[in-house]
């Protein structure tokens, strides 16, 4: 574990397992020994997978697993949807070295890839995901932060929203689009 900003989520429902984020590269020996605890298995199995946006803070972890150990887990489905390489090298140039990260490993999850966007909804166990708002290449303030995406889970009959590190500027947006829909019980 770091000490480092960073943000990881297990969620564990209906012997279904579902990670959101990961954190940082430092943080993958945790987060492999917590999903190996979890699911009593030496490779453990993720069911989903979502990923908020490409910061290395977010999806480290699961970069530098997928660089160091491939066949030490296993994934169902990994949601996301991330800016070209691109948009994001222009708006945000500074951050073209943590982009070309997840990158490289990217080819590794295409075949289990599924892109969100805006309103789609995914039931894995007894959670619900609902996309509330995902890239959006007119924010151009902050590149990567701008195109967070924002998932709220609905598990129990309690909500969850994970805004990730939604920015100022999408931030508001949102508050437009959702106002007080936007509600969560967490």
């Amino acid at each position: 574990r770091t000490c480092s900003q960073m943000m990881s989520f297990i969620i564990e429902t209906a012997g279904k397992i579902i990670v959101i984020d990961g954190g940082t590269a430092g943080d993958a020996p945790h987060l492999l020994a917590t999903l190996q605890k979890l699911t009593g298995a030496k490779v453990p199995h993720v069911d989903a997978w979502f990923f908020s946006h490409d910061h290395s803070d977010h999806v480290g972890a699961l970069v530098q697993i997928l660089r160091t150990q491939p066949d030490a887990l296993t994934i169902g489905t990994a949601y996301y949807n991330f800016p070209s390489v691109q948009y994001l090298k222009r708006i945000e140039p500074g951050s073209a070295g943590e982009v070309d990260e997840f990158r490289a490993v990217q080819p590794m999850l295409w075949p289990i890839t599924e892109t969100i966007t805006q309103g789609d909804s995914y039931t894995i166990g007894e959670a619900t995901f609902d996309v509330l708002y995902t890239a959006d290449p007119a924010k151009t303030r902050h590149g990567i932060n701008e195109s967070t995406a924002v998932l709220r889970m609905t598990l129990a009959g309690q909500t969850v929203l994970f805004l990730g590190d939604l920015g100022i500027e999408a931030g508001y947006k949102l508050l437009d689009m959702y106002g007080d829909d936007l509600k969560s019980d967490f």
